[in-house]
C-alpha cells in the first residue's frame, strides 16, 4: 500500500511540462504562442504619491549602472546624502498603475537556463515558468493556465494574489519594509494577540519558516526543563514516520532514517517511538525527558492522523510528569484541517505550537505560540531572528487570519467532504486519510490481487504499471518517498537514486515499460480527465 498527499505536495516537480499538466490539472492554453500579456493592460499595487505618478530614480548612495555599451551621463555625488528626498507623503494605499512589461512577458528557455547555471541543484523542476496567478489558478509565461493543488506546498491559504492580501502586503511594503527587532513595529504585535486569542496560547516567538519554528521550540522545551530540572533533563522524543524540517536539529527530530544519510553527525537525545504505540513512548519517557513533539497528522509519513484515544493518553501521561507537549502544526495548522489548529479536533492543548507554511499567504514567516509557565523562560538573548517579526510577512499573516473566519473553515470542510467522497468511488483507491484538506489516498486493489494469487508475473505487471504514475505524483504531490516505492524500485530493479531525479524523462507508462525492458501489465491504472468542480469560490475570496 502506498500512501501519497495531493494537499501536501513537494518542490520537487518533473522536469517537462506534460506531467504538470497531467496532475496539475490544466484549465487552458493553446498550440499557438498567445500574443504579449502585456497587451492586457495594467496591474495596481499600493505605494505613497504625493498627488501625480513620478518615477523614482535609484538612490544615490548605490551610484547608476548604465545600459550596456553605454557610459553614464553623468557621475553619482562624492558625497549623497543618506536619506533620499521624497517629498510630503500621501494617504497610504493611493494605487498606482504599474505596466506588467517585464514581468510576466518571460522568455521559458531563457529563465530555467539561467536558473540550472545559478541556483544550487536540489530540486527536480517542470519545464514550466510560472509567472502570475489568481485563486486557484496560475499561468504560466506562455499564458497557459493551471489549476494548481499544491498551493505552494501548502503555503498559498487564500490562494494566489488575494486582494485582501495584497493590499496589506503592499501598504506595509510602502510604509516600513523592515527594522530589527532592538524596536517595536504594529504588525507583529498585532499577529500575535490575534493568534494568541485564537489558539488559547499566551506567547510567540517569530521566525521565517516551518523548520526555524521547530528549532525554537525544541530550545524552549529544553530552556524550561533545564532550568526547571538540571541540565540532564533534555531528551526529546518524536514520532517515527514523522517530518519537522531539514535543519540539522529539526532532521534529528525526524523519525525516518531516508533524511539521516549523509548528514551527520546529528545532535544528541533524541529518540523515536512508533505512532499509537503508547507502551513505547511510556518506556522511552525516562527521567531526562523535557518533550513529545508529534505531528497530529503525519503529511510526509502517509497523510496519517493519529489516534484520538492515543493523543489524549499522551496529553495526560505527559501532564503527570511535567513533559512538555509539542505539536507541529507546520503543515496541519491555519484551516488546512477544517479547523485553525489540528489540535481542536482532538480537544489538545499543548504546551507549545509551531505554525509556518499557510500562515503568512506566500511570505516567509514561522511562529512559535507557546504557554506562560514556558515562556517565563525565555529571556533577552535566548533566542533571535533578524527578520523574524518582520512587518511586511506579519501584514499578509494578518489578512490571512482575517479571511480565514468561520464561513472559510464551513467551506474547507465542505469541500474536503465534497473530495473525499469523489476519491473514494475510484478504481483502486482503498482509503482516504487525513483530515479536511490535507488528504492521502491508499491504493492496493491490482497489488493486492496479484499477492493473493501468488503469480510473480502478475505482481510484476501490476508493479510496472503503478510505478510511472506513482513516480509522477510522489514528485508533484509529497516530498517524501513512501517505503513502498522503495520496495517498488528494488523489485524492477530501477535505481533508487533515480525515483526523484528525473535523469529518465518518462513521459507516459508506454515509454517506460520498454525502458526497463518488461510490458505493461493487465491491471491498468488509468488517468482521470480533469476535474474543476472540487472546489467554489469562497464569499469572502473577492470582497
Amino acid at each position: 500500500m502506498a500512501r501519497f498527499s495531493p494537499s501536501a505536495p513537494s518542490g520537487h516537480l518533473p522536469r517537462r511540462g506534460r506531467f504538470f499538466d497531467t496532475l496539475g490539472f490544466p484549465l487552458g492554453g493553446s498550440c499557438q504562442r498567445p500574443r504579449p500579456l502585456t497587451d492586457e493592460g495594467k496591474v495596481f499595487g499600493a505605494v505613497p504619491q504625493t498627488g501625480s505618478r513620478r518615477t523614482l530614480a535609484p538612490h544615490p548612495a548605490c551610484g547608476h549602472l548604465p545600459p550596456r555599451g553605454k557610459a553614464p551621463k553623468r557621475a553619482a555625488p562624492a558625497h549623497p546624502p543618506l536619506i533620499r528626498p521624497f517629498g510630503p507623503p500621501s494617504p497610504k494605499g493611493k494605487a498606482f498603475a504599474y505596466d506588467k512589461k517585464g514581468v510576466t512577458q518571460l522568455n521559458t528557455e531563457k529563465v530555467i537556463s539561467r536558473d540550472n547555471d545559478y541556483i544550487l541543484h536540489t530540486y527536480g523542476r517542470s519545464q514550466v515558468v510560472l509567472a502570475e496567478g489568481e485563486g486557484m489558478t496560475a499561468r504560466d509565461a506562455d499564458g497557459k493556465s493551471y489549476l494548481d493543488f499544491t498551493s505552494g506546498i501548502g503555503v498559498n491559504s487564500l490562494g494566489y494574489c488575494h486582494p485582501a492580501w495584497v493590499r496589506a502586503v503592499a501598504d506595509q511594503a510602502a510604509t516600513l519594509q523592515h527594522t530589527s527587532n532592538l524596536y517595536y513595529t504594529a504588525p507583529d504585535g498585532k499577529l500575535a494577540k490575534k493568534l494568541c486569542r485564537r489558539t488559547g496560547l499566551d506567547a510567540v516567538f517569530f521566525g521565517n519558516s516551518g523548520a526555524e519554528a521547530n528549532e525554537g521550540a525544541i530550545k524552549c522545551a529544553r530552556k524550561y526543563s533545564v532550568d526547571t530540572y538540571g541540565e540532564s533533563r533534555n531528551k526529546v522524543i518524536t514520532l517515527v514516520n514523522s517530518f519537522h524540517g531539514r535543519t540539522l536539529a529539526t532532521l534529528t527530530a525526524t523519525g525516518q532514517d531516508v533524511f539521516h544519510h549523509d548528514f551527520g553527525p546529528f545532535p544528541g537525545n533524541f529518540d523515536y517511538v512508533p505512532a499509537g504505540d503508547f507502551a513505547a513512548l511510556e518506556k522511552a519517557a525516562d527521567k531526562d525527558t523535557c518533550a513529545v513533539m508529534m505531528e497530529l497528522v503525519q503529511g510526509e509519513g502517509g497523510v496519517v492522523a493519529l489516534d484520538a484515544d492515543y493523543v489524549a493518553r499522551v496529553a495526560a501521561f505527559c501532564r503527570e510528569k511535567d513533559i512538555l507537549v509539542i505539536v507541529d502544526e507546520v503543515q496541519t495548522g491555519v484551516g488546512r484541517t477544517g479547523k485553525f489548529l489540528a489540535c481542536e479536533h482532538f480537544d489538545l492543548h499543548p504546551d507549545i505550537v509551531t505554525l509556518a507554511k499557510g500562515l503568512g499567504g506566500g511570505l516567509p514567516i514561522g511562529a512559535v505560540l507557546m504557554n506562560k509557565k514556558v515562556a517565563d523562560h525565555m529571556k533577552p538573548g535566548s533566542h533571535g531572528s533578524t527578520f523574524g517579526g518582520n512587518p511586511v510577512c506579519c501584514a499578509g499573516a494578518l489578512a490571512v487570519l482575517d479571511e480565514m473566519d468561520d464561513d472559510f473553515l464551513a467551506n474547507v470542510n465542505e469541500r474536503a467532504a465534497q473530495l473525499r467522497a469523489g476519491l473514494a468511488k475510484l478504481p483502486h483507491v482503498r482509503e482516504v486519510s487525513g483530515l479536511g484538506l490535507m488528504v492521502g489516498i491508499a491504493f492496493d486493489d491490482g497489488i493486492k490481487a496479484a499477492e493473493a494469487s501468488e503469480d510473480a508475473d502478475a505482481r510484476r505487471q501490476v508493479l510496472v504499471d503503478s510505478f510511472y504514475l506513482l513516480r509522477v505524483a510522489c514528485l508533484l504531490m509529497h516530498p517524501v518517498v513512501p517505503v513502498g516505492c522503495e520496495k517498488i524500485c528494488d523489485y524492477l530493479s530501477f535505481d533508487f537514486n533515480d525515483f526523484f531525479s528525473w535523469n529518465f524523462d518518462f513521459d507516459s507508462n508506454e515509454e517506460l515499460c520498454p525502458a526497463i525492458e518488461t510490458d505493461a501489465g493487465a491491471h491498468r491504472i488509468h488517468e482521470l480527465p480533469p476535474r474543476f468542480d472540487f472546489f467554489r469560490k469562497h464569499e469572502s475570496q473577492y470582497k
